[in-house]
């Protein structure tokens, strides 16, 4: 057993048995050892190691006891166990490194206090050291758990860490054991650790110890009290961190509602008199409030989609954004995950055809030829890498790439030669499956499991209908999470290649006993690393000139976007960004809400689904314009004009057209329908309106000649968004016509057949920049 499993937790950790004299003069001797003064503000947290050590054996060390013949066998008994598996889960290199760092510390410290270093420090070295392992059983478990980072695990096996140190020194061991017992049995239920609130609210109680002590929640008054004082300043610092307050609320409440299961319920604390604990009602807000971000132009965006959608856009810029840049933006994404997964799909075939092709006698890890294999024998160590099979980089480990395949070699080319899958290699494969399958969610897809428990496969099978993925959705109940997702022929092939291309990665781990190889997705990190689930990729958290350099080159191919231009549109593509915009794509195409509900996966259709992905402008748009199109009845007022209006108007440009259809097609909306969510709160009994279309013989003329120009454009993707509009409100009014019995719109309508001029507006209904 590992005490310290998580090395990121070491630095919440206070000095307690290190003196403070002491370790002031460490942080300083390690920033001169380093040679960087700014060391001593991130990096010092190297000593926690030691104090970890000292608390262990309950053994102080002041700055006058380095003489001690105690401290000396303390000192090497620490570098014994730190060389072991037992202190701390990292790398033997990284424990090498922490041991010069600390020993060049204490060597500096001792010659600043006597002017000399001994001899036992200074000559020890690494290599000589022999490895000890820590009795962990025999430590009180109140010591065990407080550098263990308070571990919590979930449902599906995810590990997070609470962090109550500070609740630890404020409140004592009883009272923060107890906290956490009851957290770590609640998490377990639950399908992922959600810690924030519970790590918050216990900063706070350490914050304000004095105010709040354990006794506070075993009287119901103060027990509400703690909690209105919590409440304040947890919605303060939301307020000073412009966070959404819905959003803020919704966790809020959330919260309360696990301390009563959690607490109150149980007896654990009293059940407060009255209302109880606080909560909150949520507020309604706009779409708008949701998912908004401000640009590098100072411009307030919604921010969901791929596509960037300023607040303030006009009802036309909608429709060019929603009919034409959605398209375009998830053409762009879906071209280069084929070339990027068509690219390490091919390096991996060439991997195994090249490995048959090479001298065996090469296959070997003899140490004569250590550094002598020159890179440019690919068919040799693709041989060596079908006959080795798949293991990481080891410091000191024999079985070392370089070892296998010279000093020569660059790591991270190799991967990429061989056609391994690196960090963020196996990204564009997730794209494609989410682009044709929206009812993948990020989640579902970074959790899915290839194999179960007993070794057999379950995450992907075949059944009567073809291919399907059975995964797990986080956010439905125990019951419904389970989620299985059939699959077209071609993402069925996509997942194929997946397991073929991790399938050194999955023998490797298999082969040492970690449960990891039943995952789908799993990556080596930059090179050989320690294999790896794969993790979220998100280009915007880790932007680097180096890595846009290669995005750059990547996705210039298939845009004419470039500079700053590119890596924001890069920085929001994500799996959550596609699966949004393929939505709102669906919703397009199909006009039904329903629809779009269904090709996302939702138990149930929710009427405000829409709001969670446009902002109140398009919404607006669709509102007034739009939805009620194929929602509401239409009433078709005949107009005396003449059918030949078409031929004797000479439109220059698709807006001159746009602003011709609008001020002569739709009549104005009324107020109480410009937003129908609103509409039926305020009151359900208010009859069915309808939405007047003015049409005469001349405007069908030009609506019918828009839409056949359009339906036989040999160029459909370079359509500008507002032909593609009026293409489609000409054929439902088309439609409407033909299903109605009106004599008189249907002899129109005829009329208009008549006089079609689709060739005049070939040239109308391409955007401009083409």
């Amino acid at each position: 057993m590992t005490l310290i499993k998580n090395p990121t937790t070491i630095s919440r950790y206070p000095y307690h048995y290190l003196g403070r004299e002491l370790v002031d003069k460490l942080i300083a001797s390690y920033a001169v050892a380093k040679g960087n003064e700014t060391a001593k503000n991130w990096k010092h947290h190297v000593f926690k190691l030691l104090e970890c050590y000292c608390h262990l054996n309950n053994q102080r060390l002041e700055i006058n006891d380095l003489e001690s013949h105690t401290t000396q066998t303390l000192i090497l008994n620490f570098f014994s166990v730190l060389k072991g598996n037992s202190l701390i889960s990292t790398k033997p290199a990284h424990k090498a490194y922490r041991y010069e760092e600390i020993k060049r510390a204490l060597m500096l410290v001792w010659r600043q206090e006597y002017g000399i270093c001994p001899d036992w420090l200074r000559e020890t070295t690494w290599s000589q050291i022999t490895s000890q392992e820590l009795n962990i059983e025999s430590h009180q478990q109140r010591t065990v758990l407080y550098w263990s980072g308070w571990p919590v695990k979930a449902r599906k096996e995810k590990l997070a860490y609470l962090d109550l140190t500070a609740l630890y020194h404020s409140h004592g061991e009883a009272f923060t054991v107890r906290y956490y017992e009851r957290w770590r049995d609640f998490i377990k239920k639950q399908a992922v650790p959600n810690t924030a609130a519970i790590t918050d609210f216990a900063h706070f109680l350490a914050e304000n110890s004095i105010t709040w002590p354990p006794s506070t929640f075993e009287n119901p008054i103060k027990l509400t009290l703690v909690f209105k004082d919590y409440l304040t300043k947890y919605f303060l610092n939301a307020h000073e961190n412009k966070l959404n307050l819905n959003s803020q609320i919704k966790k809020w409440n959330r919260f309360i509602s696990n301390v009563y299961e959690v607490f109150i319920d149980s007896g654990i604390w009293p059940a407060p008199f009255g209302a109880g604990l606080p909560r909150i009602s949520t507020r309604p807000e706009p779409s708008t409030q949701t998912r908004v971000s401000v640009n590098e132009n100072g411009i307030s965006v919604h921010n969901k989609l791929i596509t960037e959608v300023p607040l303030e856009y006009t009802d036309d810029q909608a429709i060019e954004i929603l009919f034409k840049k959605i398209d375009e933006d998830l053409k762009i994404v879906q071209l280069w995950a084929q070339s990027q997964s068509i690219n390490l799909r091919f390096r991996q075939l060439r991997r195994k055809s090249l490995s048959k092709n090479s001298n065996l006698a090469a296959i070997s890890f003899a140490k004569k030829n250590y550094g002598d294999l020159q890179y440019k024998e690919l068919p040799t160590l693709c041989a060596k890498f079908e006959y080795f099979g798949f293991f990481p980089s080891k410091r000191g480990d024999e079985r070392d790439p370089h070892s296998l395949y010279g000093t020569k070699v660059n790591k991270m080319d190799l991967a990429s030669d061989l056609g391994l899958p690196t960090t963020d290699s196996l990204f564009p494969f997730m794209c494609l499956l989410v682009l044709r399958n929206p009812k993948i969610t990020p989640s579902f897809l970074y959790e899915l499991e290839l194999f179960n428990k007993n070794n057999q496969i379950c995450g992907f099978t075949k059944t009567d209908f073809g291919y399907q993925l059975t995964g797990y959705k986080n956010r439905r109940k125990k019951k419904k999470s389970e989620q299985k997702i059939f699959l077209c022929p071609r993402s069925a092939v996509i997942i194929r290649q997946i397991i073929e291309i991790t399938k050194p990665l999955r023998d490797y781990l298999k082969a040492v006993g970690d449960d990891n190889w039943r995952r789908l997705f799993l990556t080596c990190g930059r090179g050989f690393s320690y294999p790896k689930p794969a993790t979220m990729t998100y280009w915007k958290k880790k932007d680097s000139e180096y890595q846009f350099a290669s995005l750059n080159h990547q996705f210039s191919k298939f845009t004419n976007l470039k500079g700053q231009d590119l890596r924001n549109f890069v920085h929001r593509i994500t799996l959550g960004a596609i699966r949004s915009s393929r939505a709102v794509q669906i919703y397009l195409a199909t006009k039904s809400v329903e629809e779009m509900a269904r090709s996302l996966g939702h138990a149930k259709y929710s009427p405000t689904l829409l709001r969670h992905y446009l902002p109140d402008s398009i919404l607006a748009f669709f509102q007034t314009r739009w939805i009620r199109i194929f929602q509401k009845a239409f009433v078709c007022e005949a107009m005396k004009n003449s059918p030949y209006i078409l031929r004797a108007t000479n439109f220059n440009s698709m807006t001159e057209l746009n602003i011709f259809l609008k001020n002569h097609l739709i009549k104005d909306i009324p107020s109480h329908l410009s937003d129908p969510t609103k509409s039926i709160e305020r009151d359900n009994t208010r009859p069915n309106k309808q939405v007047l279309i003015s049409v005469d013989k001349g405007i069908l003329t030009a609506l019918i000649s828009l839409q056949r120009a359009v339906s036989r454009s040999t160029k459909p993707d370079k359509i500008s968004g507002l032909a593609k509009y009026w293409s489609e409100i000409s054929w439902l009014i088309e439609e409407e016509i033909n299903q109605s019995y009106d004599r008189l719109l249907k002899e129109h309508l005829k009329e208009a057949k008549r006089n079609l001029a689709p060739g005049k507006m070939e040239a109308l209904i391409y955007d401009t920049a083409y």
